[in-house]
């Protein structure tokens, strides 16, 4: 019987707390700049040839397409009078083709 390679297959999840990414007393009270916990998924297979010199790799980010996590900004409320924000990104998902010679 011929050897078809090996095939691997990972999951990720991590969990994050609550995070309160304020810098000023405007930021804080607005409660704009405050995460919520949250669990982000990641899941990955990858085929390898039996001669490990081919591979190819399937993957997926935030499986669970978690778009509204706040992630970051300017919490500037008092200083600037507004602030900006940054959110996690979406669903990502891409094939990696892998040989060595």
């Amino acid at each position: 019987m011929q050897d078809l390679g090996r095939l691997d297959s990972t999951i990720q999840a991590r969990y994050i707390g609550e995070v309160h990414r304020h810098f000023d007393r405007g930021s804080f009270e607005s409660k704009q700049f405050l995460s919520d916990e949250e669990v982000f998924v990641d899941a990955s297979m990858q085929w390898t040839s039996a001669s490990e010199n081919l591979s190819a790799r399937l993957w997926v980010k935030n499986l669970t397409n978690i778009d509204d996590y706040f992630v970051g900004g300017v919490p500037l409320v008092d200083f600037l009078g507004a602030g900006g924000q940054v959110f996690a990104e979406p669903r990502t998902y891409g094939l990696d083709l892998r040989y060595s010679f």
